[in-house]
């Protein structure tokens, strides 16, 4: 696909690298393949230069040619470019053979313009480098991405940028957020429902790279425990991530920070303060190379070491911590528990679980499990559903088991989260049986 022309001096530019096709790329790159994946090789594109002959005395002109695995990408792709980029004529047609030169060398990491200088000190993320920006590169990321979020935006905003960059001082900044939904949310712009990561890239890079960004080098206040950091915010089922690679499954779940916020802060001596209050919201995600179905926007906050709602698809606490990933209803998406801990620096920790399916385009508690008080997994009669572990107490326990919450002298020990009391057994038809033998029994055995 002919997907944009230069003039040939552009090439000596420092650093120059075809910004609106490359940036359109990065915007669209849970859609588009443009480096080396053990996954997505049908989605791969890969970009090649090449000098255009031209008339005697003429300047002399480069093309730049994208080369697809399929023609429904290369369609899809040259939709995408003359869509995003003012003037652009991205024209489709089959190739005689493969492109004879190697292709550009394409990397998220170089290709992202990087945070401010101000993002470097305390920030725990450190393969994410703080540097100046490139105020082509920067203005056309905001561009292209604000369109990207928001279509009624005009991608031409990006040539506005170049030319009065001092006007755009903020959406500047922004571009350097790791999603387009970050950049559009940190230009105080429309988003969609949530960031959208590409399922054939590193899953931790991206969440480190918007640590980075989000704490912007602020310092997190932690007495005695962990304080609520980005990165907790984030999950991915390890199970589904062998499904994808082996089997090749229409999708993953994932656990992705919304947002993030730190403030409040406390002198540390020597002129250094740390952030004593947190707080941020994360969303369940079901992603496939087609579409990102969102959940629900769900908050965890924490002051100093005491957090609450921290999401994981595995406990490390009580029984039955394992991860829940089971298709109960049969509909080809597997349903997926989500656990949420809570902690205190003086109080034991707890946690609940959340079963969640897709339902009708949208990522929604599971019917037959919401209600029950679920606090871990486990097959108690070996017939390869997992069952739930319930607690139906919700209270915090001291020795013997005496309730801290009626008796003051009974100091806390646990929390009943963490002793389940109750079974919900996993029926063939997709619902739970918390009366029926099984769960009777498997309950007292607990």
């Amino acid at each position: 696909m002919a997907a944009a022309n230069a003039p040939l001096s552009a090439l000596a530019r420092a650093g120059w690298s075809w910004p609106w096709v490359t940036q359109t790329l990065l915007a669209y790159e849970q859609r588009f393949v443009f480096e080396p994946s053990e996954i997505g090789e049908a989605r791969r594109v890969t970009l090649h230069q090449r000098e255009l002959k031209a008339q005697p005395k003429a300047p002399g002109r480069v093309e730049l040619v994208a080369a697809c695995r399929t023609p429904e990408t290369c369609n899809e792709l040259a939709t995408v470019l003359r869509d995003s980029i003012p003037g652009n004529r991205a024209t489709p047609y089959c190739a005689a053979g493969p492109e004879p030169e190697t292709g550009l060398s394409l990397a998220w990491s170089t290709l992202l313009p990087p945070p401010p200088q101000s993002a470097a000190p305390g920030q725990t993320a450190q393969a994410v480098a703080a540097g100046p920006h490139d105020v082509e590169k920067a203005c056309v990321r905001w561009a292209v991405c604000s369109h990207q979020q928001e279509p009624s935006r005009s991608a031409e905003l990006g040539l506005a940028c170049v030319k009065d960059p001092n006007r755009y001082e903020r959406e500047r900044r922004c571009a350097s957020g790791p999603t387009c939904f970050d950049v559009a949310a940190c230009a105080g712009q429309g988003t969609r429902s949530g960031p959208e990561l590409p399922l054939w890239r590193d899953f931790d890079a991206q969440a480190d790279h918007r640590e980075a960004f989000w704490r912007a080098g602020r310092l997190l206040y932690s007495p005695g425990g962990d304080p609520l950091a980005p990165s907790m915010l984030y999950g991915q089922t390890a199970v589904d991530l062998e499904t994808w690679q082996k089997q090749k499954s229409t999708g993953r779940w994932f656990v992705v920070a919304t947002s993030y916020d730190a403030t409040d802060p406390a002198d540390m001596g020597s002129g250094m303060q740390a952030m004593q209050s947190t707080s941020g919201t994360w969303q369940l995600q079901y992603a496939s190379f087609h579409v990102t179905i969102f959940g629900p926007s769900q908050t965890a906050s924490g002051e100093g070491d005491n957090v609450t709602g921290v999401p994981s698809f595995q406990s490390t606490l009580g029984r039955g911590s394992g991860e829940l990933l089971f298709d109960y209803d049969a509909d080809g998406v597997p349903e997926v528990g989500v656990f949420q801990t809570s902690w205190h620096h003086t109080m034991p920790p707890q946690v609940v679980l959340g079963v969640w399916t897709v339902e009708q385009g949208r990522v929604v508690p599971y019917g037959p499990a919401d209600g029950l008080s679920a606090v871990g997994v486990a097959d108690v009669d070996n017939d390869g559903r997992p069952d739930l572990l319930l607690d139906s107490r919700r209270e915090f326990l001291g020795p013997g088991g005496c309730s801290y919450s009626g008796d003051l002298s009974c100091m806390a020990e646990s929390h009943s989260s963490l002793q389940p009391d109750g079974v919900a057994h996993a029926l063939p038809n997709g619902s739970f049986s918390t009366k029926d033998a099984i769960a009777r029994r498997a309950a007292r055995d607990l």
